[in-house]
């Protein structure tokens, strides 16, 4: 008898747990526990309902298959998210002149290869602007500039416009600046930075980081008249560039980085490419300088190892070792930016 009590005390209070965990309160059936309560009360030999046999074993089994249902849909959806590509999206603008222009050329395809589906990359264009003509023509709301833009659909251009239009265009993530490459070296020519870096930072819509770009040194044998306050010395016109940066852009609060092009010239200029990276002594050649400008800009802003890249603008004018020799200057140069 004893047994039978027991056994009927546990069946009922199954029974009773799950009329009151939502048994009738969502539209389910409620179970009639009467007999089963007759029973426990006179002790009879009497075998439980079948009904709450049947109702007890449904609900547990019901819980069982919603419980494992749930954690097989958590599983496909994590599955499903992991499979989604996650959409990647850089917006940088330039404020600077034909070396920007070089260094930038490629950027957006390179970008591409890499997953960015939402870029804008765009440049404000002046030719040979120096950090004192950005700052006047800010200063005069001057319409000095042609505005580069490419959203991975090739360059579109806006003639006449001023650097307030530029900083405005977009909710820039980077805006980076440069010396005209002629005065790169000239301490004096950096009293403007922090004038204009005021002015970009008031003006843009978000707030971007702002990066330097490093312009390089001109090529040996160049009879410009630019490279004569350098005496037409190539390694004294990159020290001083370097001693410039170290002096006003490293000591910057406001400069994130430097976009070392500089250096990475100056390293290919050591290996067998020799001094053919420009084709006027101071433009970058293309496709090979434009190449090597844009992996330096592609490898800083995105950490990716430019070893990776299989974008080559001209697989005729770019062989494997001359591939090679470029990826080996530009990952030097991103190690040590400034040596």
């Amino acid at each position: 008898m004893k047994p039978i009590r027991k056994y009927l005390s546990m069946l009922l209070c199954i029974a009773l747990t799950l009329t009151l965990t939502g048994c009738g309160a969502d539209g389910q059936t409620v179970t009639d526990t009467s007999s089963a309560e007759t029973a426990l009360e006179s002790g009879s030999d009497a075998s439980i309902p079948s009904t709450l046999q049947e109702t007890t074993t449904t609900e547990k089994t019901t819980t069982q298959i919603t419980v494992h249902t749930t954690e097989k849909q958590a599983t496909e959806k994590e599955t499903e998210a992991q499979q989604m590509p996650v959409s990647k999206g850089m917006k940088i603008l330039s404020v600077g002149n034909s070396l920007s222009r070089d260094g930038m050329h490629y950027l957006p395809r390179l970008l591409a290869e890499a997953g960015y589906t939402d870029i804008v990359v765009a440049y404000l264009y002046v030719g040979g602007c120096s950090l004192e003509e950005h700052t006047e023509n800010a200063k005069s709301n001057r319409k000095a500039y042609d505005y580069f833009e490419n959203t991975g659909h090739g360059w579109s251009c806006k003639e006449n416009v001023s650097l307030n239009y530029g900083l405005g265009a977009q909710k820039w993530d980077y805006v980076v600046l440069q010396q005209a490459s002629r005065l790169s070296g000239v301490e004096s020519s950096y009293r403007y930075l922090d004038e204009l870096i005021s002015f970009v930072r008031k003006n843009t819509r978000s707030k971007p980081e702002l990066l330097w770009h490093m312009t390089w040194a001109y090529e040996k044998g160049t009879e410009l008249e630019l490279f004569e306050r350098y005496d037409y010395d190539q390694q004294k016109m990159y020290r001083q560039t370097l001693s410039c940066i170290k002096e006003h852009i490293l000591t910057s609060p406001h400069i994130s980085g430097v976009i070392p092009v500089g250096t990475a010239v100056q390293n290919a200029r050591r290996t067998f490419i020799g001094d053919r990276i420009t084709y006027d002594g101071r433009h970058m050649s293309r496709p090979l300088g434009r190449y090597l400008a844009g992996l330096v800009w592609f490898g800083y802003l995105t950490g990716c190892d430019v070893d990776s890249v299989k974008f080559n603008p001209d697989k005729t004018a770019l062989d494997e070792k001359t591939v090679s020799a470029i990826k080996k200057s530009v990952k030097s140069a991103l190690e040590n930016p400034i040596k």
